[in-house]
């Protein structure tokens, strides 16, 4: 594994769920032969940090989106690679309980440009 911190962005989500593309985790190391990483915002603003593959869901609010709680969990992950499932709830309602579900996911990965640029790009040629 390397021992360079890496960015690793959000860049695909099941259903699309724009708010999360371009967000990220940094690999920062292998710690008991576990990966550690920091989760940041689009913005590059860090949100929650220490995460490691198998911890408890973690939750945060983005700049863009500040009437909901996200809330994430990391079920893979090497320096190169996050993946894992996600939920939201309206910001007034308790978060309780709530677990990512299973039917929505996310795929982070090193060196990827995020999708929306491109679909960003594509719809302003056609507008």
């Amino acid at each position: 594994m390397s021992d360079t911190i890496k960015n690793i962005t959000i860049g695909h989500t099941k259903p699309d769920t724009p708010e999360l593309i371009g967000c990220y985790f940094e690999w920062v190391a292998e710690v008991g032969g576990l990966n550690v990483y920091n989760f940041y915002d689009s913005q590059g603003q860090l949100r929650v940090g220490n995460l490691r593959v198998g911890d408890p869901p973690f939750n945060f609010v983005l700049p863009q989106s500040t009437g909901m709680v996200w809330v994430l969990n990391i079920t893979g992950g090497s320096d190169t690679f996050v993946g894992g499932n996600w939920s939201s709830l309206p910001i007034h309602l308790p978060i309780g309980d709530v677990v990512p579900e299973p039917d929505q996911s996310y795929q982070a990965q090193a060196g990827i440009t995020p999708v929306y640029e491109e679909s960003t790009v594509a719809a302003s040629a056609t507008a």
